[in-house]
Formats: structure tokens, sequence, C-alpha cells
């Protein structure tokens, strides 16, 4: 009887193997089985665990056997299995394991975009056509949107774009369809529900294999807030601006008032604007314009309500003053209109008041559908507007007193010749019928003597007679004018007159004769004139006051914006003027200041301006300014002028002034701030010992002497010929050998050694870079064609070219070309070395440039590549040979991650390019092993040799 074996698997064992099977299960799905074949080898698992096996020891056989606890147990197994909330488990571990593999097919896409993306700090997007999912994001693209990298693996565009995917669908598509770049802008939603507004670049681009597409994304929102502040700004010029010339147009107030309303909104960008008259204690809204809906006409403002109190019309009516609110839904004083305001989009409002007299007439009241939109600068101009309007407001208010005057007149006047007017009559071809009395009286012409004359007998000059016969000459269209004239009485005495001229009609309208009413107007005149002298002129010195000077500003700073330019503001004070005029006098001091002022207006441009702003204190305005030496000259020039003496009643006084400069726009932007910044600089050259300029902050001033001075030492320097060329020899990677040197200028002055970092930028703003430009070049193709001759041609010469060379280089290939002539030496010795700011601009324009360079045979590279512009669309259209990798990555690759990968990414992308790559500032054999395990063509650096002048680097190359 043979001994048998049976090998039973009862309920433990069951359980274990199902255990088993799930694990198995999850893991062939992860690793990407198909579902078909893992559901076989699910069951088959499965059944193994409900059918024994059998051996027999003696047959050596064996034989599957069914008993009933295992059947019993398969029974309860299928059941769990089969149970509902075991099919859901399965269906998720199914749709997880499926996910898996969708994210596994379409992961990350590794190798050179992986590189450079991950460093970028622009959103980098990879993007599949079919799916419309995100497969890839760099970190910054991430962060951008407030998400993860890992959340936005497998994301669904909508998700981002969820109010134009429609659109950005379409530029997807026809990406792929026209293989050409796509850049668009759109709205993106972030994870915190926060719309951004971006811009994104497409192109259909294939990695691993695979077709996708490659967005690059940059967050434009803070740039369209502040173009929307630029935007509100110049609308608000422009509100100005056309207000200004409606007041000059527009005679009628109600008209003049409906005409600002348009403006407000039409070019304000205002949402409705309303005036408003003040009559018996309430504001009764008189036009509108814009969005209203009823609002206007539901007002009811009563100043003695006290629910009107805090609103902003009754405060710029109590307060005399431009009152806005920012926030109206943030507002807690006024709550009267504030919930039908509200509803019609308005979140912002400010009223303005109008003025006739020293009473506020009407109040002009804004509204904007944008938050925060009124600050100081809008504040101020808003106050500009107020001022023009009461202005105008008060003008035509005169006007229609003095209408009102003449009416009267007429009415109690029964004849002409009792007008208090000179009164003249012409016929329709301007000759003189009739004048009254008051004629004769003013001019001293009888009508007899005048008669049959025109009226332009009286004009003072050729310009005014020409004035006349235009104005007589328009009246033909049948509207009246009034104007001035200065006119010459029969006496020869000069007089201005204010004349009103109006045409005559009969029955059928043609005209048969013109009235003229004439004034005395030289009192009214020269009153005008007093007034705008005393507004904006100093009554000492005739200089420009605060006030006008305020606006000189503000051209200035807007012809620098044109211009590119700087603006120079100089506060000078006297110094110790107390002293003077407590000792001679306050008469002496008047003519003290009147004599600084003279001095000061000779001496400055015609172009700039010379303002007094009280006491012994003037502000000098430089417009148009291109370096920042010609305002230090300008102030040296000005203390020397000012020490000399000058005679003061009799006395011979020397003074010294001290002066405080501040800058547009490196100090600030602001007309009043520029003058704040000069008047503290001023003091700080009062306790600097008085008599000298100082500057607003200490490091430009410091920074405008330490260039004058060396700007002086370079112009030495270059007559003497004290600069030097060095060489820095760079290696071949693969034989090991000195393929080429690099020329760097060295400038020893009295011994000490100054960088060319410190120089160079000097140099470049002085208009010195040129001549020292030249002579390099010049000199490194003599040496190189010296290094050459001993070396069979085995040794190029890279040249750094300046940006102002690049920009001549019609003249630059001229000096190269006769220099190789020259020298004999062989256009491929000769190497240009570019940075990437010359690069940008005019593509085709660069283009250009540089392919006339390699057409004399020379090579080019790009230096310090990584540390500009380095735009890879951009980088692939340019003639380049070389990629010089900059040493800022090279000193740390062996201990930053990031300036590894960036390096290799470089030297990845050259070889991509057919460029060949160098790497710059290699001081270690770790860092050359390094960069030859990369891939890298070339190196220079201290660990081969430092830069040596010519007959040491012969002696090193021999």
């Amino acid at each position: 009887m043979g001994i048998e074996l049976l090998i039973l698997f009862k309920v433990g064992t069951a359980t274990l193997w199902l255990f088993l099977a799930f694990i198995f299960f999850k893991y062939f799905l992860s690793a990407k089985y198909h579902q078909p074949v893992l559901s076989t080898l699910f069951l088959l698992v499965v059944a193994l665990c409900f059918v024994p096996i059998v051996y027999t020891i003696s047959t050596h056989e064996y034989s599957l056997q069914l008993n009933l606890p295992v059947a019993i147990m398969g029974v309860l197994v299928t059941a769990i299995v089969l149970s509902p909330s075991m099919r859901r488990e399965i269906r998720k571990l199914l749709k997880t394991g499926k996910e898996a593999v969708n994210h596994d097919d379409s992961g990350p896409v590794d190798g050179l975009l992986g590189s450079i993306s991950a460093h970028a700090f622009e959103g980098i997007y990879v993007l599949d056509p079919e799916s419309m999912r995100y497969l890839d994001v760099n970190t910054s693209g991430a962060a951008a949107l407030k998400y993860n990298r890992a959340d936005m693996l497998g994301m669904h565009l909508k998700t981002i774009h969820p109010n134009d995917f429609g659109m950005v669908e379409q530029r997807v598509r026809e990406t792929l369809q026209t293989e050409k770049r796509i850049k668009f802008e759109v709205n993106a939603m972030r994870s915190d529900n926060i719309t951004i507004f971006v811009e994104v670049a497409l192109k259909h681009i294939h990695l691993n294999g695979r077709s996708v597409v490659l967005a690059v994304g940059r967050d434009l929102t803070r740039r369209q807030l502040s173009q929307r502040k630029i935007n509100q700004l110049n609308q608000l010029y422009q509100l100005l601006t056309l207000s200004n010339r409606a007041i000059t147009r527009i005679k009628d107030r109600r008209k003049l008032s409906e005409k600002i309303c348009d403006l407000a909104v039409g070019e304000g960008g205002f949402l409705l604007g309303w005036i408003g008259d003040l009559e018996d204690r309430k504001v009764l809204p008189i036009c509108h314009s814009g969005v209203n809906e009823g609002y206007v006409e539901n007002l009811n403002i009563d100043l003695d309500i006290e629910r009107y109190l805090e609103g902003p019309v009754v405060r710029s009516i109590n307060e005399r003053k431009v009152i806005f609110i920012n926030n109206l839904s943030n507002e807690k004083g006024f709550q009267s209109l504030k919930v039908e305001a509200l509803k019609r989009g308005f979140n912002s409002v400010a009223s303005v008041p109008i003025f006739v007299g020293q009473d506020v007439c009407s109040v002009l009241v804004i509204y904007s559908s944008q938050e925060n939109i009124f600050n100081t600068k809008l504040a101020q101009l808003l106050t500009n507007l107020s001022e023009d309007l009461s202005y105008a407001f008060g003008n035509i208010n005169a006007e229609r007193l003095r209408l009102d005057a003449e009416k009267r007149l007429r009415l109690l006047s029964s004849v002409v010749d009792q007008s208090t007017d000179a009164v003249t009559i012409m016929n329709a071809g301007g000759g003189i019928e009739y004048v009254n009395p008051r004629f004769t009286t003013l001019t001293g012409y009888t009508l007899d003597e005048i008669k049959g004359k025109s009226p332009s007998v009286l004009c003072s000059s050729k310009g005014e007679s020409e004035k006349f016969l235009k104005v007589f000459n328009d009246l033909n269209n049948g509207r009246k004018w009034k104007g001035e004239f200065l006119n010459r009485k029969k006496g020869g005495e000069e007089y201005w007159s204010m004349d009103t001229i109006s045409p005559i009609k009969d029955d059928s309208g043609a005209i048969t004769q013109y009235v003229s009413t004439s004034e005395d107007y030289s009192a009214l005149r020269q009153a005008q004139d007093k007034i705008e002298q005393l507004a904006f002129y100093d009554s000492l010195t005739g200089l420009p006051n605060r006030r006008l000077l305020h606006d000189r500003l503000i051209q200035a700073i807007s012809l620098s914006a044109k211009n590119y330019s700087y603006v120079a503001v100089l506060m000078l004070d006297i110094d110790k003027f107390k002293t003077i005029n407590d000792s001679l006098g306050h008469t002496a001091g008047d003519e003290l200041i009147k004599n600084i002022s003279l001095l000061l207006t000779d001496y400055v441009g015609h172009g700039d301006t010379v303002a007094r702003l009280g006491a012994d204190e003037f502000i000098v305005v430089l417009s148009n300014v291109r370096d920042m030496k010609e305002v230090v000259y300008f102030a040296e020039k000005l203390l020397e002028k000012t020490r000399q003496p000058m005679d003061v009643q009799g006395n011979t006084v020397s003074v010294t002034a001290s002066i405080g400069v501040s800058l547009h726009p490196m100090d600030t932007v602001d007309g009043g701030d520029l003058l704040r910044c000069a008047d503290l600089a001023m003091y700080h050259a009062k306790a600097e010992g008085r008599n000298n300029f100082q500057f607003y902050t200490r490091e430009m001033n410091d920074r405008a002497l330490e260039q004058l001075d060396l700007e002086k030492r370079l112009k030495v320097a270059i007559q003497d010929r004290s600069f030097e060329l060095y060489y820095q020899p760079q290696i071949d990677m693969n034989s090991g050998k000195v393929k080429g040197v690099e020329a760097l200028i060295r400038w020893i002055d009295d011994g000490q050694y100054i960088p060319p970092d410190k120089f160079i930028p000097v140099a470049e703003e002085s208009g010195l870079m040129d001549q020292i430009g030249e002579w390099v070049i010049k000199q490194a193709i003599s040496d190189a064609e010296r290094l050459n001759d001993q070396f069979a041609d085995q040794i190029n010469v890279a040249i750094n070219l300046s940006a102002s060379q690049f920009r001549e280089s019609d003249k630059l290939i001229e000096l190269i070309t006769s220099q190789l002539k020259e020298t004999g030496l062989k256009p491929g010795n000769v190497e240009l070395e570019l940075t990437e700011s010359m690069l940008i601009g005019d593509l085709e324009s660069v283009i250009s440039t540089l392919d006339a360079f390699r057409a004399l045979g020379i090579t080019l590279a790009i230096d310090d590549f990584g540390t500009g512009y380095s735009s890879l669309s951009y980088l692939k259209n340019l003639p380049i040979d070389t990629l010089k990798i900059d040493r800022s990555f090279i000193k740390d690759i062996g201990i930053d991650a990031s300036d590894a990968a960036i390096t290799v990414a470089i030297i990845t992308l050259a070889n991509e390019l057919n460029m060949s790559v160098l790497a710059e500032g290699v001081e270690t054999e770790g860092q050359m092993l390094f960069l030859e395990g990369h891939g890298c063509s070339a190196y220079q650096g201290y660990y081969y040799s430092k830069p040596l002048p010519l007959t040491k680097l012969i002696d090193l190359l021999s």
C-alpha cells in the first residue's frame, strides 16, 4: 500500500492565495499589464485556491481532487468576490490602474527640454493635442497657477481655461496644422479661483518620438493693471485738454456743462458724470451723461440732512476740495445712495467743486467701475479741472452779467449817441458811415475825418490790421464777433479795445450794415496781465513761481519720457543770506536776489527753467539731459559763477551757494517729489560745509564724482596708449592643446590696476569706447599675426566687441578688413565675441550684420551665454559658431545641481545646433573632467593658465 501525501489547501491556505492574487493584480496593473491578461491570471489563481493537488509517492503521479470543505470555501470566496462592495473596489483599482497607465504613457518628457524647463522662470507646459491634457509642466509654470507640479500632470486644459477653452483648443489645432509658432493672450484660472491674464506661445514639437505641443506662458496681470492705470491717467489728461478746448469755445453754461459730462464719459472713461447746481442748500442736477437708469433723477441731496453729510458731494462743497471714495462697497460713513450706486456697477466716485468767485456754485460728480482708481495724481488733475471749470463758469457768469447790463442800457438809452461805448456803423463793404460822440472822445477822430474809411485805420500795427480784415471777412457768415484790438488814437497813444461787431440784415436776410460797439479795455487788460504775472511769476525777480514751475516740470518730464533722457532739478540756496540781510538791510538783500536771478537766467539754456520758490531759494530744471556728467559740469560752473563778486548798492559782495540735485526717473517720477529730493540734497550740501553740490543719494554723488575723475584719466590713457592686452589660452578638450586665446584689456594707472568692469561702463557712457575698441582690434590682430607666424597658424584670437562697435558694423568691418590686409593674418584666425544683449532687436538686421562678419571669413561667438536673453527660437536663426558658458555656472557645477543641469543643457543645445561650446572660468580638474564627460568642446581658466601678456604667453606655448 503506497504512501500518499495529500497537499490540501484549506481555509487559511485559500485566504492566503486570495491575498496574493490581489497583490499580483495591483502590481501587474501598475506594470502596464492589460486588463484581459490580468483577469485571466486572477481567475486562474482563484481556481487553484479551490482545487487541491494530490501527489502519490508510490506512483509518482499528480491528481486533482475536490472535497466538500474546499467546495464550500470556493462558494464563499466567490460570493465575496462578486459582492457589490468588492466589485466597487475592483472597479476602483481598475480605474486607478488605467490612469496610471495613461499617465505613464504620456508622462514627463525627459531629455533636453526637461533640463532647461525645470530651471526656467517662465511657465513651460507640454500638452497632448489629442486629449487636451497636460503631459508635463515645469515648477515655475505650476507655481504661477498656484498648483503643485504633480497636481497638473494629466489635468485637462479646461480646468485652467474654463471660459476660453474653445479658443485655446482652436489655437492648439492651428499650431498642429500650420507648424508655426502661435502667440496669443487669454485668461487663466488659478487654483484659488482667481483669474489672471497670461500670454501663451504654442509650438508643435516632437519629443521622444511623440507629437506634442510646447506652451510657454507669461503672467501679464501686473502689466495689465499698470497699463490700466496709465490709460486712466492718459484719459484724464485728454479730458482736461478737451475740457479746456470746450471752455474756450462754449460760452453757454448749460451747453458747457453737458459737454463736460459727455467728455467725462467719452474721454475720461467714467461710467457716469453729472453736474448739479447749488440752490437753496440743495444740489439740483442739471445734466448727465453715461450709465444712469434713473439714478440722477432720484437724487435729492440736501446739505442740511444728516445722512448726506458723509457723502462725497456734500463733503466736497463743505470742505471746498475734491473728495473721492475709492471703494463704495467698503465705505461705512456714506450709506444713503450707496446701494443704488452699487446696483449700477459704480465702485468709486469723485466729487469736484466748481466755484464762482469764492462760493461753490456747482459740483461735477463722476463714477467709475474700477476700485481704487483715484490716487493723489488723479486728485490733483481733478483739482486742476475744478480750477479750469471755475474760471469758465466765472467768465460765463461775468459775461451774462455784462450782457444783461447792455440790455438794460439799450432799454434805457433811446439813441445811440447816449451809449457809453464807442459805436461805429459800417456799410456792407466795411466803410464807416457813422460814429457816436463816445467814439470821437475815445479815438480823437470825428466822423468827417474817418467817414468812408475802414476801422482798420485805428489798428496800431500791420498785424492788428490783418487781424481786423480777417475778422471782417468772417462776419459774412452772419454771426457777430467779439474780441480785442490794440488800437492807436489820433494823437498816437495806444489803447486796448474790446469790440463787438454784429451784422444787420434786411428782410431777405442779406447783410446791409455792420454795427460795432467798442469799449476802452486798457485798464482791464492791464489788470489781467498783472493778475497773470502775480499768479505765475515772482513779483521781485519776474521768474516763474512755484505754480508755473510745477507746469514746467510736468512738461520736462513728459519730454524726457519721449526722448529717453533725464530731468535734473537743482535747488540753489545762498549761503548765509540772513547775515547779508541783517548787515546790509532788506533792500540790499532784494537787490542781491535780483542779481542771482539774472546770473541764473543768463547761464541756463533757453529750453530750461529758472524759478524762485521764495526767500533765497532758486530752482533750475534741466530737461533732456543725456548724461549725468552734464549735470556735474553744470553744477560746478554754477557754483563758480555764484562766487564771483557782485555790486550791491555800492558794496562789493561775495557769496557762495549750496546746491541739491535730484534726477528723474532715478530718484522719483513725480515732479513734487523731485523738488523734495532736491531740497533734502541741498540741506545735505549745507551739512557738508556749504559751497558745494550734492546729489539726492550719497551713492549717486560719489559715483558722479568718481565717474568724472575716471573719465578724465581715461582720456589721458587713450592719448598715452596706456592700455595693454593680456591673453588667456583656450584649450581643446580632445587634443589638450591650445587652440586659441581671448584678448583681455588691462589698464594700470599710476601703479593701480583698474579692472575692466569698472572703466568699460564709463567709457561706454562717455563715448570713449569706440577709440578703445579700435585700439584693441588693431593690437589683437597684430599680436595674433605674430603668434601664428611662430606657431604655424594654429592660434585663433577672440576679441570682445562693445555694443557701440556692433551698432556701427560698417565701420567695424572696414577696420577689421584693413587690419587683416595690413598684417596678412588669415580671417579664420579671428573670432568676434558678442553678448546676448547686442542681438536683441530687429532679428533681420542682426542676422544681416552677422552674415557680413561671416563673409569676411571670421567666426562668431556668444559670450557669457545663459546670463542674458537666451531665447531658443531666436538662437536657432543666428549664424553663430560658438557658445561660451559663463563662469557663474562653472564655479559650482560640483556643488550646485542647478548649475550642473544648466551647463549640461547648454552643451547639449550647442551640439544639437552644430555649434562648438567653450566653458569659461575652469579652475579645477574636477570641473574640467565634468565638462569633458558631457561633450564640452573647449575651456579656458586658471586651471590651465591665467591671462598673460604676449611675451609670457609665447613662453608658455613654446
